[in-house]
Parts: structure tokens; sequence; C-alpha cells
């Protein structure tokens, strides 16, 4: 391999290296501005830490939390909304189940 053509696929490898990375600092831009809370969606409250809060405010958060879970389906979703729901409610139990281990 000559000298030129080494010269010439290193040139050609490094132009593809730094379109690889303009290409991943597009694509993280676009998922950074998609990460921004949906029109429309709850909002939920979490300025009480969680120890901080009664078993009655962990119910009562459990509620938000599925409403929340169950209003982020759509149709494009791989899941139907039932089996969606359903795996919304075990989610949400979980996490009450720990929030109120931690008293």
């Amino acid at each position: 391999m000559g000298e030129g053509k080494f010269r010439l696929v290193f040139s050609q490898m490094r132009t593809l290296l730094w379109l690889g990375a303009a290409c991943l600092l597009l694509a993280s831009g676009a998922a950074f501005a998609q990460s921004g809370k949906r029109e429309g969606a709850a909002a939920t409250t979490t300025a009480i830490p969680d120890a901080q809060l009664s078993p009655d405010e962990i119910k009562e958060r459990g509620t938000q939390y599925l409403t929340d879970c169950v209003n982020d389906w759509d149709k494009g979703t791989h899941m139907s909304k039932k089996d969606w729901t359903r795996t919304c409610r075990r989610v949400v139990q979980r996490r009450l189940d720990f929030m109120l281990q931690q008293q």
C-alpha cells in the first residue's frame, strides 16, 4: 500500500469519524428535546421526600402514579391498553410496597 493511498484511506476514516460524532450529537440533542413533559400530562408532586410521607399520603401518591402511567399509553405502544394498565398496576404496587417499607 503506497503512502498516498494510505493518506486517502486515513482521511476518509477521519471524515467518517467526524460525521458519526456529529450524527450522535444531533441525535442526543433531539432525544433531550423530546424528554420534556408532554402537553396535558398531569404534574406529579414530588416536593416532599417519600420517606416523610404518611401511609395515607403514599397511597394518594400511588393513585397519581397509576393515573400518570395509564395516561402514558398510546396506540403506538407495543402493548394493548389492558396489558399496559395491568403492568402499571403491578409496577405502582411494588413502588408503594417499597415506599411503605421505608417508613
